[in-house]
């Protein structure tokens, strides 16, 4: 029998034609275009399967409950000897055919996975975002813990849960985005309703449950900002050897509020760094990513969890790129010191790493693995002096340094210095700058005053509220036009638009490079926002700008046009 749930006929409609469309495509690539709804994302985002990339499915036979639109599914199958997946509705059902059919080594089922009988165990049972479902789905007095039981049923001797699901603690949810699954604010921090709802747990509630189900071995790893778009998954050993660089993985960009407009009142790199060094990281972690096993050191734990046996703590991903890669953060046996190494992804040639297009060539460079910087963070650094108001000036100080050390002629630096924008910096204990990763140098001499823009371009879009307030003038534009005066530079702001227009849609995914120059432009001349001239609630007119955005990403061209005729 079907269960009834959905995102909407239109949506999914919207979302079977995508993909049936599509040619046969991988679990990196996006075919939709952005911006678009939140369903449509959630759905076909190649960041849905960096929860998964840390593990090694070679061999495995994997089942999936719940399996949506096939997100995980999808790089399952490129990875897994044989995978088994369960989706309770037809429609979605119908989606996991499409996007699966150029693999032979997949099966799979419609209806209620509690009335499947199954003939076969698996090496992995697969769980990301239901067992939040379970009261409202399965009717017996303890129906979450009953679903784990189920699972562990499905599963060899050997074999191994992987577990998804929203923290109800998690920081962002104290900070103001709205719970995950129902209306009321702070919904999970109160404990959720006294009547069957959609249900997550903190992380001791979600481990009693575990082994309530049988469950005596556990590993929790901690994807951020969320399970469900993954930009890094960290793990506990991570968390208490190195806080400062969990803060900075963590904190790359604000936590969003899926379909509903939110407004920290606090910077939340702020919290969170006072939340890890406190070493309260695991319990406050947006969302809990667990293998569990009914038996200690289970083969299929040490199979799947290979590459954290051997050292690796933690892996950063970058999936917005033509050239997507994973950045991994691994212990030394010999000493405890912590390595990084970053690789592509994909499998592109000497030439592919050379990107060339819209009068740009850069190329991507690969980094021997270095010692991990564990300084503070130079972005950190910034959003606390804007905070208190500290009259402290790091930005034009730090892109002085980058003047001194790159400069090629008096208008031009080196084109290595392409990735030296605050975000890659760091401030050693003797207060001089540091650089962190710079994968990508430019094939010719790079103009100062677009240097500028870069660095005041990282301070835009969905970085604004991380970065309020740390520069002084009412918009980004009046910020560079001011740096182009401190350093001598003639302002070239619409070249440097423009080029910097022309790089994104060379290098991300973002090929429209017209309507990411419009989208540029909008946010450097977008007026500031301050932490002091925010109030504890969204104004009327905020609330309904933000619906009228999200009905207009139905309409992906319509939207874009509009941001061209109003660029502010």
């Amino acid at each position: 029998m079907e269960i009834q749930y959905s995102d909407g006929r239109r949506v999914e409609q919207r979302i079977y034609e995508l993909v049936r469309n599509s040619p046969p495509f991988s679990s990196r690539d996006q075919i939709y275009p952005s911006p678009c709804e939140w369903a449509v994302e959630y759905h076909l985002s190649p960041w849905r399967a960096n929860l998964l990339r840390p593990f090694d499915f070679g061999g495995l036979e994997v089942l999936e409950l719940g399996a949506g639109m096939g997100a995980l599914s999808h790089f399952l199958a490129e990875e897994c000897s044989h995978l088994t997946v369960v989706e309770g509705t037809r429609s979605r059902y119908a989606v996991i055919e499409e996007r699966l059919r150029q693999f032979r080594n997949w099966e799979g089922h419609v209806g209620s996975f509690f009335e499947l009988a199954l003939r076969k165990k698996y090496d992995v049972v697969c769980l990301a975002g239901v067992l939040e479902y379970a009261e409202l789905f399965i009717e017996t007095p303890t129906p979450f813990a009953s679903l784990l039981e189920k699972a562990r049923l499905c599963l060899k001797e050997e074999g191994v849960l992987i577990l998804a699901i929203e923290n109800k603690l998690g920081l962002k949810y104290w900070l103001g985005c709205q719970e995950d699954h129902l209306p009321q604010p702070y919904a999970g921090i109160c404990d959720y309703p006294p009547k069957p709802s959609l249900r997550t747990f903190s992380r001791n509630e979600l481990l009693e449950l575990l082994r309530e189900a049988g469950f005596t071995d556990t590993q929790f790893y901690y994807p951020f900002p969320d399970y469900k778009i993954v930009r890094c998954v960290l793990s506990s050993e991570l968390a208490r050897l190195a806080p400062d660089l969990c803060l900075g993985l963590t904190t790359g960009s604000e936590s969003r509020s899926y379909g509903s407009a939110a407004r920290p009142l606090i910077p939340e790199v702020l919290a969170q760094r006072s939340v890890t060094r406190a070493g309260l990281f695991e319990e406050f972690s947006n969302s809990f990513l667990v293998l569990a096993s009914a038996r200690p050191e289970a083969d299929v734990m040490g199979h799947l969890a290979r590459r954290a046996a051997q050292g690796e703590l933690a892996w950063s991903y970058s999936s917005n790129r033509k050239l997507p890669t994973e950045t991994s953060f691994a212990k030394d046996s010999r000493d405890g010191s912590l390595k990084v190494s970053k690789q592509l992804i994909s499998d592109a040639s000497a030439r592919e790493r050379n990107l060339m297009g819209h009068g740009l060539s850069v190329k991507w460079k690969q980094q021997p693995p270095h010692p991990a910087e564990r300084h503070t963070l130079l972005r950190v650094e910034m959003v606390k002096d804007a905070y208190f108001k500290t009259g402290r000036s790091l930005l034009p100080e730090f892109l002085g340094w980058v003047f001194g050390r790159f400069e090629a002629d008096a208008a031009h630096l080196r084109g290595e210095a392409l990735d030296t924008i605050f975000t890659n910096a760091f401030i050693r204990e003797d207060d001089s700058f540091g650089l962190l990763d710079e994968e990508w140098e430019l094939l010719s001499p790079l103009p100062k005053s677009w240097h500028l823009l870069r660095n005041l371009i990282a301070l835009s879009g969905p970085n604004r509220r991380v970065y309020a307030g740390v520069v002084e003038e009412v918009s980004l534009k009046a910020a560079y036009l001011k740096l182009c005066r401190k350093f001598s530079l003639p302002p070239q702001y619409e070249a440097d638009l423009r080029r910097e227009a022309a790089l994104q849609s060379l290098v991300t995914l973002t090929d429209d490079c017209e309507a990411t120059y419009f989208s540029l432009k909008r946010n450097m001349e977008v007026k500031i926002e301050r932490w002091s001239d925010r109030g504890p609630h969204l104004s009327l007119r905020e609330r309904g700008t933000f619906r009228a955005r999200e009905r207009l990403k139905r309409y992906p061209r319509l939207f874009r046009l509009i941001k061209k005729l109003r660029p502010t």
